[in-house]
């Protein structure tokens, strides 16, 4: 049986998932469940934002675990093109750093992936019909990180490969890529890639950036 009222018949929703079966599982869940005017996908954030500049859409599901642009800017761009939107963020709640900026930069509820369907739908149901739905785990979660992070550095320099961690101190040192690329017997091209990886994962837009996480975290003392 399908939930539905006014609310649910005129609401239109964007799916932003990689992964097949579970783009479309979703999909094939909510049309079950609830009495929806539109449900469009996207296969990643890039696509996604293509479709918020053109469409407009009153719910968003996306994976905080995605790959593509950050959460951050995610975020950011569908909140500009759609301040009364509201984003649903699905998660294995494995990496608290992504819960905590998915909430700080506007993500209205954070559902873990291992729910019961009887959970799920409950949930869904109050915030499709524009109510307000608190994860107590979510919550629990982004309290004890943000409590930590006051006494303690943030976790995504963790979250680094040995190899990124090396090229990072050398960036805290300024070194250029063509430094770094000679000093670890890498290709330029190679050194940029990693760097471009580090940018993402540590949520910063240079280097700057960079060094100041590095510093925050003990990594790197100047």
């Amino acid at each position: 049986m399908k939930l539905q009222n006014s609310e649910t018949e005129t609401t239109k929703v964007l799916i932003i998932k990689e992964h097949f079966f579970k783009r479309y599982g979703l999909m094939h869940y909510l049309q079950k469940h609830f009495k929806l005017q539109k449900v469009d996908m996207a296969t990643d954030a890039v696509s996604a934002l293509n479709k918020v500049k053109s469409e407009s859409y009153d719910l968003i599901f996306i994976d905080l675990e995605c790959d593509g642009i950050s959460n951050k800017e995610l975020c950011d761009t569908v909140k500009k093109n759609l301040p009364k939107v509201r984003i649903v963020a699905l998660s294995n709640l494995k990496k608290t750093y992504k819960i905590c900026d998915a909430i700080d930069h506007g993500v209205s509820c954070i559902l873990p992936n291992n729910y019961s369907t009887e959970f799920f739908n409950k949930s869904l149901s109050i915030i499709i019909n524009g109510g307000k739905f608190v994860c107590p785990e979510v919550e629990q979660i982004y309290k004890a990180h943000r409590k930590e992070s006051r006494n303690k550095s943030d976790d995504r320099i963790a979250d680094l490969s040995r190899q990124e961690k090396k090229i990072v101190l050398l960036l805290c040192e300024q070194l250029t890529s063509h430094q770094i690329s000679d000093k670890l017997g890498l290709s330029k091209t190679t050194v940029d890639t990693y760097k471009k990886r580090i940018l993402k994962k540590l949520d910063v837009v240079n280097s700057v950036g960079i060094a100041v996480q590095a510093i925050k975290s003990g990594l790197y003392t100047p």
